[in-house]
């Protein structure tokens, strides 16, 4: 019995070990993504002809529907609420866009593509207006959005 719990225990610390491990991995990675995700930030707002950034993030708030109150009656709890997804696009240097979706579309790659399209369609008219040339190069971040 002695040996088994010796056993146990070796195993559990080995666990813990290559959990530590892989922890530490993670953080190392998420802070290397953060400092990528910066740097690109910064490149598209001082070099805004060459870069562009674009950030696109999802949240579903199907569970809440519109409209939201804060606080609850008997009224407003038991009123209509329209179930809803929401998309904000961020374009560095440039704005932000915030789009909604109905709940009965799909939360699919297609809403990020029509997301990314309006957003670039924005900029480049954005660029035309003032005579500048589209950036070549796009750094998109897309967060957790399925």
């Amino acid at each position: 019995m002695c040996e088994n719990k010796r056993t146990n225990c070796k195993y559990i610390e080995s666990r813990r070990k290559k959990l530590k491990k892989q922890l530490e991995n993670h953080i190392r990675k998420t802070q290397m993504d953060r400092q990528i995700y910066e740097m690109n930030k910064k490149k598209s707002r001082e070099e805004s002809s060459i870069y562009l950034s674009i950030a696109i993030d999802g949240a579903d708030f199907q569970r809440y529907g519109l409209p939201y109150f804060h606080q609850v009656d008997k009224d407003s709890d038991r009123g209509f609420k329209n179930p809803i997804r929401t998309v904000a696009s961020i374009v560095h240097g440039h704005g932000n866009m915030f789009f909604t979706f109905p709940a009965n579309l799909p939360s699919d790659s297609n809403s990020i593509i029509h997301c990314l399209h309006e957003a670039l369609t924005a900029v480049k008219m954005n660029y035309i207006k003032i005579n500048q040339q589209f950036p070549s190069i796009l750094f998109l971040q897309v967060i957790d959005y399925y």
